[in-house]
């Protein structure tokens, strides 16, 4: 897998909170990653991250099922095989784009799912995302 993907951070809300809606940045990503991560910069101090685990709902049924991911854990997408990745295929989806039929619209990103806290403390994840 190449070593350089792109790498975001999101907060996320506590659970009863609202979502956060992780979507793709990278046009055509073949593989992402998505896991909880000490705070960004500074704000992390060694000792301050205690991870929460998260509860998660994908696209496929609407964002209606809760799906636990334990803290620690990776929430895969796609293909991490590169080589298979190489020889294309369909990526993931695409980021949020101009609309050329329509201008001055934008085109949202596609939405790989959405995250909450497993507890009722706030958290953050890194997405990583993969050509």
């Amino acid at each position: 897998m190449p070593s350089n993907p792109k790498r975001t951070i999101y907060p996320v809300a506590a659970a009863g909170g609202a979502p956060t809606i992780i979507p793709i940045t990278v046009n055509g990503a073949h593989y992402v990653e998505i896991a909880e991560c000490p705070p960004k910069a500074n704000a992390f101090n060694g000792a301050n991250y205690a991870p929460q685990g998260l509860n998660y709902t994908l696209p496929d049924d609407g964002f209606l099922t809760p799906r636990g991911l334990v803290a620690g854990d990776i929430l895969p997408f796609g293909n991490s095989d590169a080589m298979a990745r190489q020889w294309g295929g369909r990526g993931l989806g695409f980021a949020a784009r101009a609309d050329n039929a329509q201008p001055g619209n934008t085109i949202p990103a596609t939405t790989l799912c959405e995250v909450i806290s497993a507890t009722a403390n706030a958290t953050q994840v890194e997405v990583r995302e993969w050509l």
